[in-house]
């Protein structure tokens, strides 16, 4: 979240470099099966295999605590970048990819109008967890 006041008031190598940086945080904080994956822009996806809601809820939230040490980008302090995730459940919000990153997808716009952190899938009725 805010990531576009980034490239806005710093410029776009700050931003790159800013998600260079998240993405690096992202990794330190995962155990060794999962995987991230940028999406496009400012977006991320995570797989984590054989995870209850629990699980990924506990995932999601040692996600936002690796963010919320502030960055320093060229000298320069960046602490109001957060997160919104949005997860979905496999078998339950779908079946296959493209399925799941929708129902991933409306649950992280759930999670940012609701200024929850985290939202789980539409399965699970879209209940924000923090």
């Amino acid at each position: 979240d805010h990531f576009k006041q980034v490239n806005d008031r710093f410029g776009h190598d700050a931003g790159d470099e800013l998600l260079r940086a998240i993405a690096l945080r992202l990794q330190h904080a995962l155990r060794q099966p999962d995987q991230l994956y940028r999406l496009g822009g400012d977006e991320f996806t995570l797989l984590v295999s054989n995870a209850s809601a629990e699980t990924a809820r506990i995932v999601g939230e040692r996600l936002i605590a690796a963010l919320r040490k502030p960055f320093d980008i060229a000298g320069t302090c960046i602490d109001f970048v957060t997160l919104s995730i949005g997860i979905a459940l496999c078998p339950l919000d779908g079946q296959d990819a493209v399925t799941l990153t929708k129902a991933a997808d409306s649950a992280m716009y759930l999670a940012k109008r609701q200024r929850s952190h985290i939202v789980i899938g539409p399965a699970t009725q879209g209940t924000p967890q923090e």
